[in-house]
């Protein structure tokens, strides 16, 4: 495996822990699955679509489903 594939599954699995992780808060989550997709994108990643697509529904759930 690929040094540069293997730093984007540790980035992917970090995300899925923070998003996964009942004690963080909304905000951690999204930040850490946010970052997660951002350096994806930069190195080239289409993994970075499922993050991004993940933090931007965690936000909707938490903040802006009530305010509809």
């Amino acid at each position: 495996m690929s040094p540069a594939r293997a730093d984007s599954l540790a980035v992917i699995g970090l995300a899925a822990i923070a998003a996964a992780c009942c004690a963080l808060p909304f905000v951690a989550a999204a930040l850490a699955g946010a970052g997660a997709g951002t350096w994806l994108i930069v190195h080239g990643s289409v993994a970075a679509i499922p993050v991004l697509a993940a933090s931007a529904a965690m936000v909707w759930w938490r903040w802006g489903r009530g305010r509809q």
